[in-house]
């Protein structure tokens, strides 16, 4: 029918920047924004009427979320790597629910894409939520791989150290510093437009399929967090903080 809308689908699409630090440096407030913005507010829209939404307009459901970092469980990344868990575990089990329902789901993991050209605000490399007097900042692996010019990643990098205290400063910093460093050396990544064309036939696909991979690097690190031995990356993150 003429001038009829319909819902293609809705999507979901969790932060890409978060904070990072030693885990007693990250505040309360940062885990609660983190927490609640990834997590539960998703959640919040699927339990008051998401899913009949897309029950009753014959919709499908897609999650957007980054793989890396999370993928990993790096140290110095717990509230990524706490979010890439509780979402790789809803995912599944919300699929396995869903397809009862012939609902289609799917989750798209994000890699490393090619940001040079897309224009940022200054100091927006995390949206800190409101913090008590005396509280500790935290910072995103996300957001230093984005930064242009090495000096300025590195700037950036000593700037989180020195918002911690000097106990935390002399026990952490060589380890953040090196772990960070890695984390965000430069990597020209994929054509952010790649990330538009797998949303789009995700939406049209007749049958999307559960997981989809886009972006440099998704692929790769997500086989290697499931297929690699414990040790083996717990080995590679220490040789990666020294």
């Amino acid at each position: 029918e003429p001038h009829k809308l319909s819902l293609s689908g809705v999507l979901l699409i969790v932060d890409q920047v978060y904070p990072s630090g030693p885990l007693e440096a990250v505040s309360f407030e940062h885990w609660n924004y983190t927490l609640q913005s990834n997590l539960l507010t998703p959640l919040n829209f699927l339990s008051s009427g998401g899913i009949e939404l897309l029950r009753k307009q014959d919709s499908r459901l897609v999650l957007v979320a980054p793989v890396i970092i999370g993928s990993l469980s790096l140290p110095y990344y717990a509230p990524e790597a706490t979010v890439h868990g509780a979402l790789k575990a809803l995912s599944l089990s919300l699929y396995r629910e869903l397809s009862t329902q012939y609902i289609p789901f799917t989750e798209i993991r994000v890699g490393s894409f090619d940001t040079r050209n897309v224009k940022t605000s200054p100091g927006s490399r995390f949206p800190s939520p409101p913090t008590s007097s005396g509280s500790t900042s935290a910072s995103s692996p996300s957001a230093s791989s984005s930064i242009k010019n090495n000096q300025e990643a590195t700037s950036a990098i000593q700037a989180d150290i020195l918002s911690w205290p000097e106990n935390m400063r002399r026990i952490y910093g060589r380890g953040y510093r090196a772990s960070a460093q890695w984390s965000s050396s430069p990597s020209q990544g994929s054509p952010l437009i790649y990330l538009y064309f797998s949303v789009f036939d995700t939406l049209k696909a007749k049958n999307p399929p559960r997981v989809v991979h886009v972006g440099q690097g998704s692929r790769c690190y997500d086989l290697l967090a499931s297929w690699a031995p414990e040790k083996l990356i717990t080995l590679l993150a220490r040789s990666a903080s020294n």
